[in-house]
C-alpha cells in the first residue's frame, strides 16, 4: 500500500482540480486488490469519463461520497 499511498499524494492534486472530485484516497477492491479510490460529489457517470482508469497501471475506482477523517 506504500506505493499507492505515493501514487495518492503524487496525483492527488491533479485529480481534485476535476469538476465534481472532492476527495482522494487509496483502498483494495472486492479480491484485496490495490487502488486509488476518487470520491465525487456528482453522479458517478457524470465524473468517470472525464478520470483516468488507472494510474500508474494502478486502478481507479469511483464513488459518491465524501472522506471521513480516521
Amino acid at each position: 500500500m506504500d506505493r499507492i499511498e505515493r501514487l495518492r499524494q503524487e496525483f492527488e492534486t491533479a485529480l481534485l482540480r476535476i469538476d465534481g472530485v472532492v476527495g482522494v484516497s487509496q483502498g483494495l477492491d472486492d479480491q484485496g486488490r490495490p487502488h486509488l479510490r476518487v470520491l465525487c460529489s456528482q453522479p458517478v457517470d457524470t465524473v468517470e469519463p472525464r478520470l483516468p482508469d488507472a494510474v500508474r497501471a494502478v486502478a481507479v475506482l469511483v464513488f459518491v461520497g465524501e472522506l471521513e477523517a480516521q
